[in-house]
């Protein structure tokens, strides 16, 4: 358990995601690197200063960290995603596939994780297979939008734009969206049907705010 003390973890953990939350960067990294100095390899500390890198695009600086936290705690699925997300970053595509791939064992029924892992299929011309991965995740999540509209754009990535289609107009029937209405327009295009991606768009030009 942390102590609470006039210098403990928990103290520091405390004041480092309240500095974190008011966009005081600097003054929570020294927090949660304290807490990592009182309690080396404290999960908690490993993970709120990861996160903090995470966020602010420093992700060299993230990995590391992430790495220990695996290495603490081998079950924590969102660390491994966040480590796959990171390889991907830096081109590292198979590093990437394997710690996408142990994130789908620990939970497999979590949609983002098979949304990542197709990405990186695709990066690697797999394309199949990562079709195959989203059509299958998509029928045990059939409302998830965000796993519908990962799968529209991989078909359109992977020259299906006209299996993505149905995908687009059904998710903007449910919420009309600026980006999305781009992206469905960009598959339009691709399934050869400008004209109406024109449309679309002037309609799109037509309603945005001044």
């Amino acid at each position: 358990a942390l102590t609470h003390g006039p210098d403990s973890p928990a103290l520091r953990l405390a004041m480092g995601r309240a500095y974190a939350m008011g966009g005081a960067q600097a003054q929570a990294e020294e927090n949660f690197r304290t807490a990592l100095t009182l309690v080396p390899g404290l999960p908690a500390a490993l993970w709120s200063l990861s996160d903090l890198y995470f966020r602010s695009g420093r992700g060299a600086d993230a990995l590391p960290l992430l790495r220990d936290l695996t290495a603490a705690r081998p079950e924590d699925a969102l660390a491994w995603e966040r480590i796959g997300i990171l390889q991907r970053q830096s081109g590292k595509l198979t590093e990437a596939l394997d710690s996408f791939d142990t994130v789908i064992k620990l939970d497999p029924d979590q949609p983002r994780a098979w949304a990542n892992r197709a990405a990186v299929l695709l990066d690697l011309g797999r394309t199949a297979e990562a079709l195959a991965d989203l059509a299958a995740a998509r029928a045990r999540h059939p409302d998830d939008a965000g796993l519908t509209r990962n799968h529209a754009l991989a078909l359109t990535r992977a020259g299906q734009a006209g299996a993505a289609l149905p995908l687009y107009a059904s998710l903007l029937a449910e919420t009309p969206d600026a980006g999305l209405s781009r992206d469905y327009a960009e598959a339009l295009i691709k399934a050869g049907r400008a004209a109406d991606a024109q449309t679309m768009l002037g309609a799109l030009a037509a309603t945005a705010p001044d």
